[in-house]
This record gives C-alpha cells, structure tokens and sequence, in this order.
C-alpha cells in the first residue's frame, strides 16, 4: 500500500523538476554567472520495507551538473530490538535548478550503489534520486538550510525499493 503512495509522488516530484529546469533554461541569460553548491541533506520517512532513514552529500557544479553520495537505511523494529534490514550506499549523477535568487529547488539523479543487508546478499543496485527542497539563504553570508521531500528508489537483483523521506538541509554558495 505503501509503495502505491510512493511511487506516483516520486513521479510527480520528476515531472516538477524537469519542467523547472526547462522553465530555467528557457529564460536564462547567457551572460549569467555560474556557481557552485554543496549541502547536506538528513532525513527520516517510509519506505517499501519500513521505516526509512538516510543522509546525502550533494554538489552542484559548473552549472546544473549534480553529483550525490547518499546513503539509505531501512529499520525494523521488533520487541527485542531495533534491527537495520537494508542499506544502499551510492554515488549519483544527474542536475539540479538551484540558482543564487531561488527560494528552492528540485534535482534528479541516477548512479550505482553497493546494497546489503540482514538476510540479502550483498549486490550492486541502480539508484534514483528526486530532491524538493524549500531553501532560505542568509543575509550576510553564502550559507542556505532547507527543508523538503526526498524521493529514492533502488533497483537490483536482491530487494528493489523505494521510499520518501522528509528532511532538512544545510548547504553553501561558493
């Protein structure tokens, strides 16, 4: 049921951030000033195993050119314990529509990831990433925090999933 939900909001978080990026794109000035980005992102949501936690380094560079390493982890609870069921550590590539005068952004993702976890044997996986992010930039320094969605999915032979998690962000302009 879950994974029903998810799915068409990972969707419709791409269409959004494709159609933003060609809006961008559309209306950019050639004589426009390139800049560079780096934020941390960290979260906690849902999942198609459970409750889903993850933490990601982004980097914007040279334009909308996105590079991500981000890790996932799935959390099981029982009345014994708290058992970590899945993990996805990956490096993505994709482009994001971050700009100094934007009040936000949303990025896309894809790239290769090394997946484990209790009962699944360690494999190589195919992950995606959909970033929405409500930022607020501060006055007097090139430091911006956020918040917003976080949409991933992983495709393998083991245990393909998807989740979204709700998380905040801290980043910077240089």
């Amino acid at each position: 049921m879950v994974c029903k939900a998810i799915v068409p909001t990972i969707y419709l978080m791409l269409l959004f951030c494709i159609s933003n990026s060609l809006a961008y794109d559309y209306g950019a000035n050639q004589k426009q000033t390139r800049h560079n980005y780096l934020w941390d992102n960290f979260g906690i949501g849902w999942g198609t195993q459970t409750l889903a936690c993850g933490l990601g380094v982004s980097g914007q560079l040279g334009g909308h050119h996105l590079i991500s390493i981000r890790g996932v982890t799935f959390i099981g609870m029982s009345a014994e314990n708290i058992v970590f069921t899945l993990h996805d550590i990956g490096i993505l590539y994709g482009f994001s529509t971050k700009t100094p005068q934007s009040r936000g952004y949303c990025s896309f993702a894809v790239g290769l990831s090394y997946v484990n976890g209790r009962n699944y044997k360690a494999t190589v996986g195919f992950p995606i990433e959909v970033q929405l992010f409500l930022t607020l930039k501060s006055k007097h320094a090139k430091l911006f925090g956020g918040i917003g969605l976080y949409g991933f999915a992983n495709i393998n032979s083991e245990e393909s999933f998807v989740g979204l998690l709700i998380c905040a962000q801290l980043g910077g302009l240089w």
